[in-house]
């Protein structure tokens, strides 16, 4: 049975489950006729003992026995998709794993077929409706071998838009991940918003489109750049798209090369224009408010970014991008959950464990409202030694003072960044992380609940100064 279903591909061992009763008892007949022969009843016990303890060991050690892993195929769509993403799988067998365990899932499902294998026409067919209605298509296939033996669906999409990814999962025979639109476009494009820089005489910023619509849900930005080719670009070149406040600090960042890393700069041709996809995560716990782009380009090998046409040197901002309330509350790697007067809790916080004297120390703190907060309070974070004294600090209302603790929203979790300058001339050894709230006209600071180090600040951490 085994020898046959190596064989055929449509046909796994399992499937001759059904005929394990008369496989018993062919098994026990030969057993009876064994018991005649006590020689022979040890030779075969000893065979089947080595025989299913080799069985056992290779079930748990060797991954060709190992079962499919769609759980993880799927765990890999739920961390990339967008709210109008499609999945594509290749039957009705296929249909109800992915829908287990996509339940929360944002994309739509559709099947390849319903019955038999589809002609190359009915899945040209099918393909072409759904680039009509999305703009990304992932295909899950578990036996492209029967329904699409002729690869007609991919060679379709690559024809017709762009492979964006593609991963190997156990028992998966397929999962690619295409955008329904092309990267190279040699029509006129009419981006949403107008840019017109160029960068270094080679490369032109025609505009870009913004689409926030997953901001709220999925803590995603999706940000398209279309860029002109004026001249021949002798380097790979690489794009950062910053999400930034006013005070240049980031919330959200996407480095890559263009094109999904498929598209290299120094096989750019001049004429063509190149669309280019990237999705920011938005760290969640944003503030919710205006926001900008920083975007650019910079040379793989050297680091070194690109001179634009734009006041700002080696950087565009553009904007503004709207960040809404988000419905992705962060969870803090530490957790403390001390409070501030009467309603401002300090969830945790995340920083660095070490850094060197004249290092950049950065703090994150997560705050909450558990009630309403009235009048606006400004942190500070200071860096102490064992005494107390302050050897570096930030003080600022929070956020960047971009929202302020009278606009906190009961109930959410606010992320809060610091960087803490340190001195050159710090002297290696422990110090300690310190926190607190005061109003800033009279310099009064919140007492705080939950600790007895202190009435009006909180030591949150250790930090580690040396080489």
């Amino acid at each position: 049975m085994y020898l046959y279903a190596l064989g055929h591909h449509d046909v796994h061992p399992r499937y001759f489950i059904a005929t394990s009763p008369a496989w018993m008892m062919l098994v026990a007949a030969g057993l009876a006729e064994l018991l005649r022969r006590r020689w022979m009843i040890l030779l075969a016990g000893g065979a089947v003992v080595a025989v299913s303890g080799f069985a056992l060991f290779a079930y748990y050690t060797d991954q060709r026995f190992a079962r499919d892993d769609w759980r993880s195929a799927v765990r890999y769509i739920l961390s990339h998709e967008r709210s109008n993403d499609a999945i594509v799988v290749d039957g009705p067998y296929t249909e109800p794993i992915v829908d287990y365990y996509h339940k929360d899932g944002a994309a739509t499902i559709y099947r390849l077929t319903d019955k038999g294998p589809p002609t190359p026409e009915e899945i040209r067919t099918l393909l072409s409706e759904l680039s009509g209605k999305h703009r990304t298509i992932w295909l899950l296939f578990w036996q492209a071998f029967y329904n699409d033996p002729q690869h007609v669906a991919a060679e379709w999409l690559d024809s017709h838009g762009a492979l964006m990814d593609q991963q190997g999962f156990r028992g998966v025979s397929l999962l690619r991940r295409y955008s329904t639109t092309p990267v190279v476009l040699k029509a006129d494009v009419s981006p949403s918003r107008l840019v017109g820089v160029t960068l270094e005489d080679k490369v032109g910023l025609l505009g870009y489109d913004l689409d926030e619509s997953d901001v709220a849900e999925l803590s995603q930005l999706y940000v398209t750049i279309y860029w002109q080719v004026l001249r021949p670009v002798d380097a790979n070149l690489r794009v950062f798209v910053h999400l930034i406040n006013s005070a240049y600090t980031a919330w959200g960042i996407a480095d890559g090369r263009p094109g999904y890393y498929r598209f290299p700069t120094d096989r750019w041709q001049p004429g063509t224009i190149i669309r280019d996809e990237y999705t920011v995560p938005v760290l969640s716990g944003t503030p919710p408010g205006d926001y900008r782009l920083d975007v650019g380009m910079y040379d793989e090998a050297t680091g070194q970014r690109l001179r634009t046409s734009d006041p700002n040197g080696d950087h565009l901002v553009l904007g503004p991008v709207t960040i809404p309330r988000q419905q992705i509350q962060p969870r803090p790697a530490n957790t403390t959950g001390v409070t501030f007067g009467d309603h401002i809790e300090l969830l945790g916080y995340e920083t660095a464990a070490a850094i060197p004297p004249g290092g950049t120390l950065p703090v994150m703190l997560f705050w909450r409202a558990n009630g309403p907060v009235e009048q606006d309070y400004k942190v500070f974070v200071h860096l102490t030694d064992r005494s107390g004294r302050p050897l570096a600090q930030s003080d600022s209302q929070p956020a960047d003072a971009s929202y302020p603790t009278s606009r906190w929203e009961s109930g959410y979790t606010v992320r809060d960044q610091y960087r803490l300058q340190l001195p050159s001339d710090l002297p290696e050894g422990e110090y300690v992380l310190r926190v607190g709230m005061y109003v800033e006209a009279t310099g009064a600071r919140l007492p705080v609940r939950g600790t007895k180090r202190g009435s009006g600040y909180f030591d949150f951490a250790s930090v580690r100064v040396g080489q």
